[in-house]
């Protein structure tokens, strides 16, 4: 168990608190603190935010620290990169249009690994298309700089 020592300076402060904390006056006090309160006053929390404020803060909080972190993340992109990344994307579908209509010729079903083959490439297609859907959107946003573009004003 600790004890705390306070300086005189300190013990002065906290006098009046105490004293109105343990009512020595004869003053009436106020209802006690809920749990919730009492966690709000300690952690800096806004009192009075409905449920829909406080999400809409965490999601104005998620959208600025996930900017931070892809402006962290990419720094200055070149555009060879992403002339690469867009050639990738259509190979992939390239690909998975031959592999379909390969499997098609067939007078037989699709063997299941043909089946799998084709589900992998289609989900490695909406993969690649998301994330750049998501790096498009950066560079609108200014959060990735490419070379050779002129900056968002």
């Amino acid at each position: 168990m600790a004890i705390a020592l306070l300086s005189l300076r300190q013990a002065q402060k906290a006098e009046p608190r105490l004293k109105a904390a343990l009512n020595i006056d004869g003053e009436r006090l106020d209802a006690p603190l809920s749990a919730r309160e009492r966690m709000e006053m300690r952690e800096g929390i806004p009192s009075g935010l409905t449920p829909r404020q406080y999400v809409q803060g965490l999601s104005a909080k998620l959208r600025e620290q996930s900017r931070e972190q892809m402006a962290w993340a990419l720094g200055r992109v070149e555009t060879a990169e992403l002339d690469t990344l867009v050639r990738q994307i259509a190979k992939m579908k390239g690909r998975y249009a031959t592999l379909l209509l390969e499997y098609a010729q067939g007078d037989r079903p699709m063997r299941p690994t043909a089946a799998a083959e084709l589900k992998g490439l289609r989900e490695q297609i909406a993969e690649m298309e998301y994330g750049f859907e998501m790096l498009k959107e950066a560079i609108l946003e200014g959060t990735a700089e490419v070379i050779g573009v002129r900056a968002v004003e």
